[in-house]
């Protein structure tokens, strides 16, 4: 092959109007009333009275005057909140980066045949390029020299595990192997199985969580199968097995812990069907994975 690429970086600036909410008085929220009552009372009574044998008779007149007065007071709470909004314009920069990768057929001068191609972009707040490339070229590898059907995206995250491996250079090794191919995977789009590292006393699988799940666990009875024998899952990072994990969205990596598979492994099938006792959000199953 001939492999010819070509980068560059350019810078894009606009004006962006920004809505900001404007606080104010919106309404009533509550209303409470108090009375108070005042008054004053007097008068005078006089009358007579007169005994016969052991019986008093009398009678008795009289008037009272008085007076009150009441006050009320009622008291209102106001309510606050977003009367409107008002746009603040900002300036805004965004460089956009792009990588194009082309690989010919070498042998063949005329035509020229291309075999396969590679574009990525990446626009963002960042003008150095040297910053950003290698999060391009990152995603790019997996992807070379294959079909991906179509544009695909992706967020990377500064801290991302397998990006920090990766730049360090140490996934080059004999007994590793990255974003393996598959004869089948389910399901196809949600969990992919992007690092197997045969070790002498385990097996450590990377499965990366890649979008929306309404719910999903991995059970003990996931395993390796290789030349009939089965070996199951033992332990996984940071997750207790058989945990349900219920609506998680964006990226997550799992690391599996199985027991060592023979050296000479070089086609897996790591599956949870296991007794046909699985329920839709337990079924994880790559059937026939390339190793090295």
């Amino acid at each position: 092959m001939c492999i010819l690429l070509n980068y560059g970086i350019s810078n894009e600036s606009y004006t962006e109007a920004v809505p900001v909410p404007i606080w104010g008085h919106t309404g009533v929220s509550s209303i409470s009333t108090t009375s108070t009552t005042t008054g004053s009372a007097y008068g005078n009574a006089y009358g007579s009275a007169a005994r016969v044998g052991n019986t008093v008779y009398g009678q008795s007149s009289g008037s009272a005057y008085g007076s009150s007065t009441t006050n009320t007071t009622t008291r209102f709470t106001p309510r606050y909140g977003v009367t409107g909004y008002s746009n603040i314009e900002r300036r805004v920069s965004l460089y956009c980066c792009y990588l194009n990768i082309y690989a010919y057929d070498n042998r063949q001068t005329s035509p020229v045949t291309m075999l396969w191609k590679t574009n990525l972009s990446s626009c963002g707040s960042t003008s150095d390029f040297r910053k950003v490339v290698p999060y391009m070229a990152y995603y790019a590898w997996g992807y070379m020299g294959v079909s991906t059907n179509g544009t695909k995206s992706w967020a990377i995250m500064e801290d991302d595990a397998l990006f920090l491996r990766w730049r360090q250079g140490n996934l080059n090794q004999s007994n590793i192997s990255v974003n393996p191919r598959v004869e089948r995977a389910y399901p196809s789009k949600n969990m992919a199985i992007t690092v197997v590292e045969k070790l002498q006393n385990e097996t450590i699988v990377l499965i990366c969580k890649s979008s929306y799940f309404k719910k999903y666990a991995f059970p003990h009875t996931m395993h390796i199968e290789y030349s009939g024998q089965k070996y199951y899952l033992r332990s996984i990072d940071n997750y207790r097995i058989g945990t349900k994990i219920v609506k998680e969205n964006g990226m997550r990596y799992f690391r599996l812990h199985f027991p060592a598979i023979p050296p000479d492994a070089h086609t897996i099938t790591i599956s949870c069907r296991d007794g046909g006792k699985v329920r839709w959000n337990n079924w994880f199953e790559w059937r026939n994975l390339q190793i090295k």
